[in-house]
C-alpha cells in the first residue's frame, strides 16, 4: 500500500513496554488500529471494481459515487491519518501518582495457568523453555518490583503442573543471573541431519551416540498426540469431502451457461473463476464473457455439479458432451 509511513514501529510486546518505561510525562497516548485492509491489494483494480459494483447496485446514501470513490483513494492511499487522529484527539491517559506509565502482566479471567504439564512427553529442554520465557516477561513487562509476578509463575509450575522444586528454581535463577559465556567459534555443522522422534531419554541418548560415533547432528521431532490418535464417539464431525472429478454449469442471467469439468475440488475451481473474473483476465471463458458484457451477472449459487468419478480425458470428457446443458458461451 502506497502512503506515508509511521514514524513509529512497535516490534513485540517487549519493545512496546521498553518505550512506554521511557515515558516520564505523558500527555497523549493514543492508538488507532485500521482492520479488514489488505495491503497487497492492486488499488487501481479496487477503485474499478468498485465503480462497476455502485454503478450496478446503487447503495443507500446521499453520497455521489464519485464522492464514495474519493473518500475510498484517500483511505487505501495513505496511513497518515493515525498521525493526525493522535494529534488532534482530546482522550488523555490515566496515569498513576508517579506520573509514570505502571506495567505489569495481566491474565484474563479465563486464563487456567495450565502448561506442559511435568509428566507429559516432550524434551526437558522444552519444559524449561516455557519457565524462561514466563520469568523473561515478568522482567521486561513489568515497571514494579518483578518478584511477585516471578513468584507467581514459580508457584504455578510446582502446585498445579508437578514440575520439580528445584527444577524451577534453577532455571528462574539462570534467568536472573545468567551466566556469561566464553566466545567461541560456532562448531562446523555435521554432513548429515535427521529427525528423532521424542520416546523419553533414549533419544537423547541415541542422539549423543550419532553425534560422537557417526559425526551425524539429530533434531527432536513430537510424537503423535492424543489428539491425533482418539477421536470422540457421537455425532460426525468430519467436514464432508468436497466434489472431486465432477462436470459443472454456471449460469448467466443472459440465458447462457458456462460447462466446464475438472478433478480437483469444485470449490477451488469456483474460487478461480470467481478471482479470474474480478481481475478481469483471461484465464477463464466466464471472465471474458463478462468482460465482454459488463452489464451481465454470473449466479455462482445455484451452479450445478454433476458427480463423474473417471480418468483424465475419458468420461469425463464424454459426459461434457451428453448432458443436455442450455446453451454455452461462445469461448468454451
Amino acid at each position: 500500500m502506497s502512503g506515508i509511513t509511521a514514524d513509529s514501529f512497535i516490534s513485540d510486546s517487549t519493545d512496546f513496554c521498553s518505550k512506554l518505561k521511557n515515558i516520564t510525562d505523558p500527555d497523549q497516548i493514543i492508538s488507532y488500529d485500521v482492520v479488514d485492509l489488505f495491503t497487497n491489494i492492486p488499488i487501481d483494480d479496487t477503485l474499478q471494481v468498485l465503480l462497476r459494483r455502485i454503478t450496478e447496485t446503487p447503495l443507500e446514501t446521499s453520497l455521489s459515487t464519485e464522492s464514495i470513490i474519493a473518500h475510498t483513494t484517500a483511505c487505501i492511499s495513505s496511513t497518515y491519518f493515525e498521525q493526525q487522529a493522535l494529534t488532534t484527539s482530546p482522550i488523555q491517559p490515566i496515569c498513576c501518582p508517579t506520573n509514570r506509565i505502571e506495567i505489569s502482566v495481566y491474565r484474563k479471567p479465563t486464563h487456567t495457568d495450565q502448561y506442559i504439564h511435568f509428566n507429559s512427553n516432550h524434551p526437558l529442554r522444552t519444559k524449561a523453555g516455557i519457565k524462561s520465557t514466563l520469568t523473561k516477561q515478568a522482567i521486561n513487562l513489568s515497571t514494579a518490583d518483578p518478584k511477585p509476578e516471578i513468584e507467581h509463575v514459580r508457584q504455578v509450575f510446582i502446585d498445579l503442573n508437578n514440575y520439580p522444586p528445584n527444577l524451577v528454581d534453577k532455571v528462574i535463577a539462570s534467568v536472573l543471573h545468567p551466566t556469561p559465556r566464553p566466545a567461541t567459534l560456532k562448531p562446523e555443522s555435521a554432513p548429515f541431519r535427521i529427525a528423532l522422534p521424542f520416546i523419553g531419554k533414549a533419544s537423547n541418548i541415541i542422539s549423543r551416540l550419532l553425534k560422537q560415533q557417526a559425526n551425524i547432528d539429530t533434531h527432536i521431532t513430537s510424537s503423535n498426540s492424543l489428539n491425533t490418535l482418539l477421536r470422540a464417539n457421537g455425532s460426525n464431525t468430519t467436514k464432508p469431502q468436497e466434489p472431486k472429478g465432477v462436470v459443472y454449469k454456471i449460469d448467466c442471467n443472459c440465458g447462457q451457461s458456462y460447462v466446464g469439468e475438472t478433478f480437483r475440488p469444485i470449490n477451488t475451481r469456483m474460487k478461480e473463476h470467481k478471482t479470474s473474473t474480478i481481475k478481469s483476465n483471461s484465464t477463464s471463458a466466464i471472465s471474458d464473457h463478462i468482460s465482454n458484457c459488463p452489464n451481465h451477472n454470473i449466479n455462482w449459487d445455484n451452479s450445478l455439479v454433476h458427480d463423474c468419478v473417471s480418468n483424465k480425458g475419458g468420461m469425463c470428457y464424454a459426459l461434457l458432451n451428453l448432458v443436455d446443458f442450455p446453451k454455452a458461451f461462445d469461448s468454451v
